[in-house]
């Protein structure tokens, strides 16, 4: 990799390695307990902690049979896993009574459901709770 002309103002090329980092390395740093440190190391650890910080935070095997998993740009990101979560979390408190993993979705099969709506005063679009109602219905 060369610089040529590339960073304008420079006099001199200095190597990372012979250029010191003058201010406190951060707590979490490998090189907390050196006293002197370069600016190469520091961008070594600051490279370890990226990567390090990239391997916890990838959820690209993370799958589900039951819903589609958001994605950002096809990558399943933290806020994007997230924001799934929270949508699914607030589809099943209003379907709290049902506790039924992968329905049948029956928002096709032409019934006319007449009164009938789900907890949150929806249609009724999966069969448990249809049969929920119905049971509720029946023994009230």
């Amino acid at each position: 990799m060369s610089c040529n002309d590339k960073k304008i103002g420079c006099q001199n090329k200095e190597y990372a390695k012979c250029v010191y980092y003058e201010v406190e390395v951060p707590d979490w740093s490998l090189l907390v307990e050196e006293e002197c440190v370069n600016i190469e190391e520091t961008t070594a650890d600051i490279y370890g902690e990226i990567t390090n910080l990239k391997d916890r935070l990838d959820f690209s095997e993370i799958t589900s049979d039951c819903f589609e998993i958001e994605t950002e740009d096809g990558v399943v990101t933290p806020k994007s896993l997230m924001t799934t979560l929270v949508e699914k979390v607030e589809d099943l408190s209003c379907e709290k009574e049902c506790d039924v993993k992968c329905d049948i979705d029956i928002t096709d099969y032409g019934l006319d459901f007449k009164c009938l709506v789900d907890p949150c005063g929806e249609p009724i679009t999966k069969l448990s709770t249809l049969l929920q109602i119905l049971i509720n219905e029946h023994c009230s």
